[in-house]
């Protein structure tokens, strides 16, 4: 039976271009580089006004993103703000998958190389008399006195300390690392955790082939809402780190960012 006139799609799409590449990452995240987690597993199709993803977890509907598209051995590199228009997941054969469908902000010509929009001028001054504009609430997050870098694959292990701890029947509460630097990192958890509560944390450098164990204390926790599945960032501090995981650290930073 054919599509009515309502079914039809506004904009063409096509399959995949080769070898494009995508990245979908949080607008909380400044910049969307590399340090930034992305969202995409892989890209279903592409048109010039939006795109179908297969997602690492399923996503809220109207969340709004940042899209990037990179068209190899073409210098086309697109960038966009875009909104969840709608969410599902599907199985087959046993086998589940989360897929979203997105609109962006900007036109998408994949044979057109695209800078990112500038930032807007700021208004002129009004020269008349006003009450001072109310300040930003500052963020729950530190500012740290080291750069941060993301070490690609990284198997982590964060355990809280209390009674189950000790006994070892303490349960995992990371599902990855964002971020990390000579002073503490970002972690993405399954659970909430609470601010000024002491973990131990293991992780294991795949590229750099290093072993990292650190004490630790939870700094700040919030809610992923991008995410429907409950998710947490978590920013922690390291303590008392031992003099061994103090050369890993430094080994890690030195192979991912240079010294």
């Amino acid at each position: 039976m054919a599509p009515t006139k309502n079914e039809r799609r506004g904009q063409d799409r096509s399959g995949p271009i080769k070898g494009l590449e995508v990245r979908c990452t949080s607008t909380a995240d400044a910049g969307g580089g590399e340090g930034s987690y992305n969202f995409a597993s892989r890209i279903l199709d592409v048109s010039s006004h939006g795109a179908c993803l297969v997602t690492v977890g399923r996503l809220r509907k109207g969340v709004p993103v940042a899209i990037d598209l990179f068209v190899p051995h073409t210098g086309v590199r697109f960038r966009s703000k875009a909104t969840v228009q709608w969410s599902t997941t599907v199985e087959s054969r046993g086998r589940e998958a989360h897929v979203a469908g997105f609109y962006f902000d900007r036109v998408f010509r994949p044979g057109v190389p695209m800078k990112p929009p500038a930032a807007s001028a700021a208004p002129p001054r009004s020269t008349r008399s006003h009450a001072p504009e109310p300040t930003q609430p500052s963020s729950p997050e530190p500012v740290r006195a080291h750069k941060r870098f993301s070490p690609g694959k990284v198997s982590l292990v964060c355990l809280p300390r209390g009674l189950l701890r000790t006994f070892g029947l303490a349960a995992n509460k990371a599902r990855g690392l964002k971020d990390l630097s000579r002073g503490g990192a970002q972690i993405i958890c399954s659970k909430r955790l609470k601010p000024g509560q002491p973990v131990d944390l293991r992780l294991e450098f795949r590229r750099a082939e290093l072993t990292l164990e650190a004490e630790a204390v939870v700094r700040w926790c919030r809610r992923d809402t991008t995410s429907l599945e409950p998710r947490f960032l978590a920013g922690v501090v390291f303590k008392n780190l031992p003099e061994g995981s103090e050369r890993s650290l430094r080994a890690i930073e030195g192979t991912f960012i240079g010294f």
